[in-house]
């Protein structure tokens, strides 16, 4: 596992643990020395700032709440954690 800036990969209920494709990213930037945390979009407690990126992945879910997802963008801003992915396509 690496030792390096702290990921945390965004993920649905569906694939808590991550999906099996989310597993093997996490294999790959873990050997490229991030240490790769998978995380629930929607699990409020998360400290965003403890965090140098997020990449958004298996949030199948995010259509039951819509404007919690939008607020998880917010907060990602407002941490100030890069995001992978394009924020205007995730919007």
């Amino acid at each position: 596992m690496g030792d390096g800036p702290r990921l945390g990969i965004v993920t649905g209920h569906r694939a808590p643990d991550l999906s099996e494709g989310g597993k093997r990213v996490a294999a790959a930037l873990s050997d490229r020395g991030f240490r790769v945390d998978p995380v629930l979009w929607t699990d409020e407690s998360v400290e965003w700032s403890e965090y140098a990126a997020a990449l958004v992945r298996s949030c199948w879910d995010y259509h039951a709440d819509v404007e919690r997802f939008r607020a998880l963008i917010g907060e990602l801003e407002r941490a100030d954690v890069a995001v992978c992915n394009p924020l205007a396509a995730i919007r």
